[in-house]
């Protein structure tokens, strides 16, 4: 209302005074009008107006249906009693890649995030693909590569290595998008229409330092950031595949704890091999930082093999998450050795430099208890192999008990009436029989 009045009285007055209450009927519609356009903008979220708070005086106008019920539509709101049962997780990767969910994958220099991040890329855009980094693919659809980092030859180079280590053909619907050079403002709007134009159900944003172009250690920045660019692509519906770096000290996603407030799945990748590195083989483990409520385990070391025009990633199983650094470490160190063929204990010492003690005692049954390598008791001294043995295999054992060198198997025996087996200090013994001594 115009300043020169008090209220609606004085322009009443006004009216009647010069015999033109049409004026007053004009100025009434156009304030009507005005709070009509304030309140549909309020409601649509499009301006907050402090006239109009959604409180109690709104309900009346808002119940509808035999029950009283209130429109919650143009709130964009629900009752929990309406949402009906729970529904399970759209996985597209069980346990690492959900539907409109972040997942970060973060690692230091040489731990392979990327080329991790991209096989679970073409893995959930190749129908051929069953099975990615250890974990089963429950959904397929088109995924967008966006790269900030590298360039589209090294890009092809990958993909193409990968889909030859997994015996596929180059998946149809994966898209890559170079943004090297472009700012966020310019790149990220360019890839929203693009997820959209192809459908996407996942996108790889790699890496999200390069590509956002923020302070990674401001809180307010990376919200901004996640919010700005992240979150219109879960708000999609799409899954957000985000690979990060790690610093050189201590085990988060570099810059501000948002990132990790943000993700919904965080896996770290880790280098196994150091400075022992094996020409065309590097052993990693992922790590899955938010795994209470997973059914996989915590951990997963992976063997990934590079040959000419193929990269190969294999689960290689080394059990549960409360097994130390140095077990993974001894374990790689004894699947080397073996791969370059069958070894006595003894020789498994020379390989590896690990102690007779250590080997017949720890990492031997360790690794023999999870099947990730066998007995040959058909040899003398008995030996050790990566083959699993054949269901005809005369004296291969596969049953989780290792037999040492120099030592004698167990044997299974029939037991003479009325004996009862017992044991003693490490010795299974018989009523019926001497007992045999087991390494």
């Amino acid at each position: 209302m115009s300043p020169l009045f008090k209220d609606i009285s004085d322009l009443h007055l006004l009216a009647v005074e010069t015999d033109q209450p049409e004026m007053l009927k004009m100025v009434l519609d156009t304030l009507v009008w005005k709070a009509e356009l304030e309140y549909q903008k309020h409601v649509s979220g499009e301006r907050i107006s402090p006239h109009y708070p959604l409180t109690a005086p709104l309900a009346p106008s808002l119940r509808v249906g035999a029950n009283d019920a209130i429109d919650l539509s143009p709130f964009g709101a629900e009752r929990f009693v309406d949402m009906g049962d729970p529904e399970p997780p759209d996985y597209l990767v069980r346990n690492v890649v959900e539907e409109a969910t972040p997942t970060y994958m973060y690692g230091g220099r040489g731990s392979l995030k990327s080329i991790k991040a991209l096989a679970v890329g073409i893995g959930i855009s190749s129908h051929e693909v069953h099975k990615v980094l250890g974990y089963p693919v429950e959904d397929h659809g088109p995924v967008v590569i966006l790269d900030s980092e590298l360039n589209k030859n090294v890009f092809n180079r990958r993909a193409t290595e990968l889909c030859q280590g997994m015996g596929i053909d180059k998946p149809k619907d994966l898209y890559y998008l170079n943004v090297v050079g472009r700012p966020p403002t310019s790149s990220f709007p360019t890839l929203h229409k693009l997820i959209e134009v192809v459908g996407a159900v996942a996108v790889v944003i790699d890496s999200f330092g390069f590509a956002t172009r923020g302070d990674p250690l401001s809180y307010m920045d990376m919200r901004d950031n996640t919010a700005n660019y992240i979150d219109p692509i879960i708000a999609s519906g799409v899954a957000a595949i985000i690979v990060e770096h790690k610093p050189h000290h201590g085990n988060h996603i570099f810059g501000s704890v948002l990132k990790e407030y943000h993700g919904r799945y965080i896996f770290r990748t880790e280098d196994l091999d150091g400075d022992d590195r094996v020409k065309g083989e590097r052993n990693t483990r992922l790590i899955n930082e938010k795994a209470s409520w997973a059914e996989e385990g915590q951990k997963t070391t992976l063997l990934t093999k590079f040959s000419p025009g193929k990269i190969e990633i294999t689960n290689v199983e080394v059990p549960d998450a409360e097994q130390s650094e140095v077990y993974v470490n001894a374990e790689v160190k004894v699947r080397r050795a073996l791969e370059k063929g069958d070894k006595t204990k003894d020789q498994l010492v020379e390989a590896t430099g690990l102690s007779e003690t250590y080997l017949r005692n720890t990492i031997l049954p360790r690794m023999n208890k999870a099947k990730q390598i066998f007995v040959r008791e058909n040899r003398r001294p008995f030996t050790y192999t990566l083959a699993a043995p054949s269901a005809t295999s005369h004296g291969d054992r596969a049953d989780g008990a290792v037999a040492e060198s120099g030592s004698t198997p167990y044997l299974k025996t029939p037991s003479s009436p009325g004996s009862t087996p017992k044991r003693s200090s490490g010795q299974w013994l018989t009523s019926s029989r001497p007992s045999r001594r087991l390494d």
